[in-house]
């Protein structure tokens, strides 16, 4: 790795979809569930049956508003809901609520220690609130749907695409996304139960050549950090060896999908052409106000930030933020450390 990149640059984005952690859908007042019996928590507005009309959950907006300040964006004092069109087995009314153009948030940042412990950050360039789609289920050669995932409250976090040393700092980025969500209770952010869906976008540029680059590649659905830095690592390799054999104008955008058992990225299908999703403002949703008094409620509610709270740790305790990152990877860590170092030094703790 550390080879390549001395000759060549690694550009990567990331779009996370996060499952909010509210007791009811998006728009409607059906319990979310991941577990229970499939189609037995659907509301007529997640079946998408004709004439329903959507109701936006507040508790919903809540976790939205907190998010957008977590991440240090900027909110606009009204939203905007749009739909976005496409025909699939598991969207019932053929368009999805989104947020095109008068996202919740614009212009937030990341921050995160990268594999050499320093201080790092990415742009966040919007966080929109979508509806999830429902849940296709391969089996016994037929795909079922199941419609409890219809309509939950999905939060999608845009990243800039930027600059990366190290794919080792992707990992570390996904993960301090996933404590930023869990710990302020906006999401469990568990990978492995979907509540945290990860998408990579990758491009490798050659500076040497001109400037000469790879068309950006889309992986969709990494499962897991440690995935994030392995996907990411072969397609650096693969996007160098299309560069060095000179095929990169035969090259296009692509969506692929990592196989964790291959240990590679499978083509899924090429981007000839941006498809049309006729957005336009969802006529049965208002524009919804976003208040002062209400980003003041949510402000209060955030608790201190897990990179605020590493790097307090590591100027109060004199510790590196090699040694604070162990406190704060495993949930139990934290509590046990918290209680050993009132009667001892942090440095004996270790």
């Amino acid at each position: 790795m550390a080879g390549l990149l001395k000759n060549y640059k690694l550009m990567v984005g990331f779009e996370f979809h996060c499952q909010m952690l509210t007791k009811h859908k998006l728009f409607s007042s059906a319990t979310c569930s991941y577990q229970d019996e499939p189609n037995s928590h659907v509301a007529y507005v997640d079946a998408g049956l004709p004439g329903v009309l959507p109701v936006l959950n507040e508790e919903c907006l809540e976790q939205a508003v907190k998010c957008s300040l977590a991440l240090n964006g900027n909110l606009p004092r009204q939203i905007k809901f749009d739909r976005k069109h496409y025909l699939y087995q598991d969207l019932p009314s053929g368009y999805q609520i989104t947020q095109k153009h008068n996202p919740i948030m614009q212009d937030g940042v990341l921050r995160y220690f990268n594999a050499e412990n320093e201080e790092a950050h990415i742009p966040i360039t919007r966080v929109q609130i979508e509806q999830d789609t429902a849940k296709t289920i391969n089996h016994e050669g037929k795909s079922l749907i199941d419609y409890n995932r219809s309509g939950m409250p999905l939060l999608e976090i845009v990243t800039d695409a930027q600059y990366i040393e190290n794919p080792e700092d992707c990992k570390l980025l996904v993960r301090e996304m996933q404590e930023l969500l869990s710990r302020c209770k906006i999401s469990e952010a568990k990978i492995e139960k979907g509540q945290l869906r990860v998408d990579v976008n990758i491009s490798v540029w050659d500076p040497n050549n001109e400037g000469v680059s790879t068309p950006r590649v889309e992986i969709k659905n990494v499962a897991g950090a440690k995935n994030v830095e392995r996907c990411i690592e072969y397609e650096l390799k693969r996007h160098v060896d299309i560069l060095e054999a000179g095929r990169q104008e035969q090259m296009n955008s692509e969506t692929r999908r990592y196989d964790a058992s291959e240990g590679k990225t499978i083509l899924m299908r090429e981007k000839t052409e941006d498809p049309d999703y006729r957005f336009f403002q969802d006529p049965d949703l208002p524009n919804i106000e976003i208040d002062v008094t209400r980003i003041d409620l949510c402000q209060q509610m955030l608790p201190e930030l897990p990179f605020k709270q590493k790097k307090r740790y590591s100027l109060k305790y004199n510790l590196d933020v090699s040694d604070v990152k162990i406190i704060f990877k495993n949930e139990w860590i934290l509590p046990l450390f918290r209680k050993l170092v009132k009667q001892t030094e942090a440095e004996i703790v270790f």
